[in-house]
């Protein structure tokens, strides 16, 4: 089983409550890792569920992110400061 069925079957199972057996419940899931964000939409009703799209971003994750937050606060730091000193 993939990471994407594993994460909707344990939604599936834990909100099988509020589900429909009749009136499918879209769900948008994001997984935003360390190398990587991936997300994919699944359908749900009380009985299944159906991956409808999925999509990977595999040179986007949190690495990035902190690199561009670290890059921005060092200009801001050190254009306030008159430092000078660049970040690499």
């Amino acid at each position: 089983m993939n990471e994407n069925a594993a994460v909707c079957l344990g939604y599936g199972i834990f909100r099988k409550s509020e589900l429909d057996v009749n009136n499918p419940k879209n769900v948008i899931f994001v997984d935003f890792g360390h190398s990587k964000t991936s997300s994919y939409c699944a359908s749900f009703t009380k009985e299944k569920f159906k991956i409808l799209a999925q999509s990977d971003e595999r040179n986007l994750g949190a690495r990035d992110i902190d690199w561009i937050l670290a890059e921005h606060y060092s200009k801001k730091f050190n254009d306030e400061h008159q430092v000078g000193l660049p970040i690499n």
